[in-house]
C-alpha cells in the first residue's frame, strides 16, 4: 500500500489528543509521500474511488458530483438524504466510483447546514464511524476494485481527526497488504513543518 498525504488548504483548528497514534502519520508505521496539491475532480474522472462524506454545498463532494460526474445539486441532495436518513454508507457504483459516508446534519443545495441532526444530537459514535469506513473499504474490495482510493474527510472540521485515525487503523491493520494507492488530506499540515 502506498499512502499519499495531501496538504490541507484549510486545516481545521483542532487540539491533538492522544488517540493512541502519535504522530497521526507515523512514517515508520506507514511511509507516505507528501503532495502539496491534488485535483480530486481529475482523480474522479480518471476512475479513482472517491470516499467522501455527504455534505452538499461548497465541498469536495459537490465538486466531484457536479464537475466530474455531472450530478446537479438537487440530485446530490436526494443521494445524501438517502445515505444520511439510513445512517449507512452508500455507493454509486457501478455508475460512478463514489462512496458516500453519512453526515450527521442535514445540508441543502443552498449551501446551508440545516438544524436537523440525523443522530438526535449524539453524533456518530466511534463504532458507527468505523462501520461507515469499513463499509466503504468493502465496496472497494468487493465491487469497485480501482486500487486508487481518495479519502475526503476535508469538510468534517474537528471530526476530521477522529475519522482519519479510525481509517489509518484499518489501513495499518486489516488492509495493510492491499496493493492500493491511498490519498488523504492532512489534518493540520504538521507534516510540512
Amino acid at each position: 500500500m502506498k499512502l499519499y498525504l495531501i496538504k490541507n488548504p484549510d486545516p481545521p483548528r483542532v487540539k491533538r489528543v492522544d488517540f493512541g497514534l502519535e504522530p497521526i502519520f507515523d512514517e515508520e508505521r506507514f511511509p507516505f509521500t507528501k503532495l502539496d496539491d491534488f485535483d480530486i475532480i481529475d482523480a474522479a474522472r480518471k476512475g479513482y474511488h472517491i470516499i467522501t462524506v455527504g455534505v452538499i454545498g461548497l465541498t469536495n463532494f459537490s465538486a466531484v458530483c457536479q464537475f466530474a460526474f455531472g450530478i446537479d445539486q438537487y440530485e446530490q441532495d436526494r443521494l445524501i438524504t438517502l445515505v444520511n436518513t439510513k445512517r449507512e454508507t452508500g455507493t454509486l457504483f457501478p455508475k460512478y466510483n463514489l462512496t458516500i459516508l453519512p453526515y450527521r446534519f442535514r445540508t441543502t443545495p443552498f449551501m446551508t447546514i440545516g438544524t436537523y441532526d440525523y443522530t438526535n444530537g449524539k453524533g456518530f459514535s466511534d463504532n458507527e464511524v468505523a462501520t461507515h469506513i469499513k463499509d466503504a473499504l468493502k465496496a472497494e474490495t468487493d465491487y469497485i476494485k480501482s486500487n486508487k482510493l481518495v479519502f475526503d474527510f476535508f469538510h468534517l472540521g474537528e471530526d476530521m481527526l477522529r475519522y482519519t485515525i479510525i481509517l489509518l487503523n484499518y489501513l495499518a491493520g486489516d488492509y495493510k497488504n492491499y496493493d492500493w494507492e491511498c490519498y488523504m488530506y492532512s489534518v493540520d499540515n504538521s507534516e510540512w513543518r
